[in-house]
């Protein structure tokens, strides 16, 4: 059995930290989106807006998953 030194425990509890919060922020970013379907006929430009966002957040996760796979390669 191997123990686990403390600079790999620190290491994956960063890990694991920075994981759960991109998931997170994404899980946030998401539902900030549909809430602003509430503006609807009060923005202007409301439909490229919304449309805008939820290319933003599709964007974001791929760059999210990215840094995911890269912590989980450590």
């Amino acid at each position: 059995m191997r123990l686990i030194i403390p600079k790999e425990n620190k290491q994956a509890k960063t890990a694991k930290s920075v994981v759960d919060k991109l998931k997170y922020s994404s899980t946030l970013f998401g539902h900030a989106i549909k809430d602003f379907e509430y503006f609807e006929g009060k923005v202007e430009n409301y439909y490229a807006l919304r449309e805008e966002a939820w290319e933003a957040w599709h964007e974001y996760n791929k760059i999210r998953n990215r840094l995911i796979e890269a912590i989980e390669r450590l």
